[in-house]
């Protein structure tokens, strides 16, 4: 068995972060008042919001996996979007705890909950940054001064001298256009 990518392996850690997020969520979306501030969703509307956000936590770790098996600009863009949204709500709530002087009744519970937000951001943020050095190192053909184009699969650990990469898949480029 192959050894996992750190991209796999922090693109599967950010997946479960995910997951968790969606599991704690549908959990107080049922009713459940552990670790909630204020009283449990009981009636249909603020169920349906916070399964609403259950389901968004799913998608998360949706993109998050989803950039683990194929880099993708898309699922890249949305990994950034979330991070960076994440971030804003930690932001904004630690803002308010400034601005108060006061953990304004959120204590213990809220501050786990903003370092879980962080955590989150922290993950979708780096999975972003990674998967664009990724999808470079996995999708690049490279062409040797002969005009051969080498598929990522064909080729060895080092390049030979006068092979550069294309950037492009099935792109195959005239000798000359090969800069030494």
């Amino acid at each position: 068995m192959p050894p996992i990518s750190p991209h796999r392996r922090l693109a599967h850690l950010t997946a479960a972060w995910g997951v968790l997020f969606a599991l704690v969520h549908a959990y107080w979306a049922a009713g459940g008042a552990a670790g909630m501030n204020g009283d449990p969703a009981d009636t249909l509307g603020p169920q349906l919001y916070i399964g609403f956000i259950a389901l968004i936590g799913l998608a998360s770790a949706g993109v998050a996996l989803g950039l683990a098996q194929r880099p993708d600009r898309t699922l890249t863009r949305l990994a950034r979007v979330g991070g960076a949204a994440l971030l804003l709500g930690v932001a904004v709530g630690t803002g308010r705890w400034w601005v108060n002087w006061s953990l304004e009744g959120d204590g213990a519970a809220g501050v786990v909950t903003t370092l879980y937000f962080l955590l989150g951001g922290i993950l979708f943020l780096a999975l972003a940054r990674s998967g664009r050095g990724h999808a470079r190192r996995e999708h690049a053909d490279v062409v040797d001064v002969r005009g051969v184009v080498e598929r990522p699969d064909d080729r060895a650990d080092q390049r030979p001298r006068g092979v550069v990469p294309t950037g492009r898949r099935h792109a195959e480029q005239p000798v000359h256009a090969v800069r030494q």
